[in-house]
């Protein structure tokens, strides 16, 4: 799990992003973001990939782009 996060407006927003593999065989890429504030997530988007390479490379754009955007990385687990 890697977790982003960025100051907007003097408040912090925090990006969460995970791959896990699914009881199916398909990998998911979860998505969690909303504010570091509030204790349970303002939105949450799962995409279906249908191996783990895919699945991955759509993680790493996903945190080029948050970086782009101004997230910097909190925490890898």
């Amino acid at each position: 799990m890697t977790t982003l996060y960025r100051n907007v407006n003097a408040k912090e927003r925090r990006y969460t992003i995970e791959c896990i593999p699914s009881l199916f065989g398909e990998w998911i890429v979860i998505r969690t973001f909303g504010s570091s504030s509030k204790p349970s997530p303002m939105g949450v988007i799962k995409t279906y990939h249908t191996d783990e390479k895919e699945a991955q490379m759509q993680l790493e754009i996903l945190l080029r782009l948050k970086t782009n955007k101004g997230y910097r990385l909190l925490k890898q687990q």
